[in-house]
């Protein structure tokens, strides 16, 4: 998931409305740095260590779909996987806010 794509699923989990404009920005900004650093940690946490330099080669070619697919072989449902990742980093996100 590209940080354009997370930062639109988290503005509709999150509103931050509420907040001056510019808090809204920094906010946003800072719960998608957290959310795309927990997101590649638990991918490379899928991956056997055996094969991350092959992961790399594929991700940084830059090619989604056979970054897609070659996730697919460790991570048997992404969107799922990613889907729990981004609920849990918004669920910790919410109770800090308490």
């Amino acid at each position: 998931m590209n940080p354009t794509d997370l930062k639109k699923r988290l503005s509709k989990e999150i509103d931050l409305g509420h907040l001056p404009e510019v808090l809204q920005i920094e906010t946003m900004q800072k719960l998608v740095y957290m959310t795309m650093r927990s997101l590649a940690a638990e991918i490379i946490k899928q991956i056997p260590e055996n094969r991350l330099t092959e992961f790399n080669m594929v991700n940084d070619a830059g090619d989604s779909e056979k970054t897609k697919a070659f996730l697919g072989n460790f991570i048997h449902n992404l969107d799922a996987f990613t889907d729990d990742i981004i609920r849990k980093e918004v669920e910790k996100f919410k109770n800090s806010n308490n």
